[in-house]
C-alpha cells in the first residue's frame, strides 16, 4: 500500500514537473513573438539629405546585412551600400503591407545626383493619407545590434507632408518630408538602434491625417555594442591601474 502510494506521489510530482515545464515552454514562445527591442531614433526629428547630394548621407559603416530600394525594378548602389530591388537577401526577409508603388520621377535632379538619384527616384506610399506603411523585418539574430536607417522623401510634392517612424513604443516627431516648392532638399533619413531580442523587428511608417508616409530606401547593418557606462568605467580603472603599474616598474 505505501509503495503504491509513492508511486501515485511520484506520477503526480513528474505531471506536475511536466505542465510547469509545458506552460514556461508556451510561456516563452508568447514573449517572443510579442516582443520588440526597444529602438533608439535619431537625429531628432529627422536628418536631412543635402541638395545635390551623391550618396554621403547613406550609412556604410557596421557589417552590411540588406537593404532594399524600395518601389524599383533593379538593384542600385550607393556609398557603397547595394540596394536591392528583391525583399530577401543574406537570410533576411521585408514584408511590407499597406502600400502603394509609386513611378519613377519621385525625386528632382535639384535634390540627388548620380546613383543617390537613382535610389530617391522610386518610392511606396501608404494607402491613403494618415496611412500606415508596416515594415517587418525578418530573420534577425538574436542579441545582434543593429543599426537601420530609412531614406524618405516626395520632392515632387508640395512642402507640408509630414510622417512618423515607430517602433513599439519609440517613435519620432513629425518631419517634413517634401520640399519641391522651394528646392529645400527636404529628402530625409532616419537612423534606428537596436540590440534584437526576436528573429523580427517591426517598423510603422505613419502620415500625418493630411499626408501619406512615403519609403525610398531601408538599409539594415550590424554594429559593434555600445558599452554600457559601467563597463567603460572598469575599462578606464584598469587602463589606469596598468599605466600606474608601468611606471611603479
Amino acid at each position: 500500500m505505501a509503495g503504491r502510494q509513492a508511486r501515485i506521489g511520484s506520477r503526480a510530482s513528474v505531471t506536475r514537473y511536466i505542465s510547469v515545464a509545458v506552460l514556461a515552454i508556451i510561456g516563452s514562445l508568447f514573449s517572443n513573438i510579442s516582443s520588440a527591442a526597444t529602438v533608439t531614433f535619431s537625429p531628432s526629428p529627422a536628418g536631412t539629405i543635402a541638395d545635390d547630394s551623391s550618396g554621403g548621407e547613406v550609412a556604410n559603416t557596421g557589417t552590411y546585412v540588406y537593404a532594399w530600394d524600395a518601389g524599383a525594378s533593379s538593384n542600385t548602389t550607393v556609398n557603397g551600400v547595394t540596394f536591392l530591388s528583391s525583399k530577401t537577401g543574406n537570410g533576411i526577409t521585408l514584408t511590407e503591407d499597406s502600400t502603394t508603388p509609386l513611378p519613377s520621377g519621385r525625386a528632382v535632379a535639384t535634390h540627388n545626383t548620380g546613383s543617390m538619384l537613382t535610389l530617391m527616384d522610386s518610392a511606396v506610399a501608404s494607402d491613403g493619407s494618415g496611412g500606415v506603411i508596416n515594415l517587418m523585418l525578418a530573420g534577425l539574430t538574436l542579441g545582434t545590434p543593429y543599426r537601420v536607417q530609412f531614406l524618405s522623401g516626395d520632392s515632387i510634392a508640395s512642402g507640408g507632408r509630414t510622417m512618423k517612424i515607430s517602433s513599439g513604443a519609440a517613435s519620432t516627431d513629425f518631419f517634413d518630408t517634401a520640399g519641391h516648392d522651394d528646392n529645400s532638399g527636404r529628402n530625409r533619413y532616419v537612423f534606428g538602434n537596436f540590440t534584437a531580442d526576436s528573429t523580427s523587428q517591426l517598423f510603422q511608417l505613419t502620415g500625418d491625417p493630411n499626408s501619406r508616409a512615403f519609403l525610398n530606401g531601408i538599409s539594415l547593418f550590424s554594429v559593434a555594442p555600445v558599452p554600457e557606462p559601467t563597463s567603460v568605467g572598469l575599462l578606464a580603472c584598469g587602463g589606469l591601474l596598468a599605466l600606474r603599474r608601468r611606471r611603479a616598474s
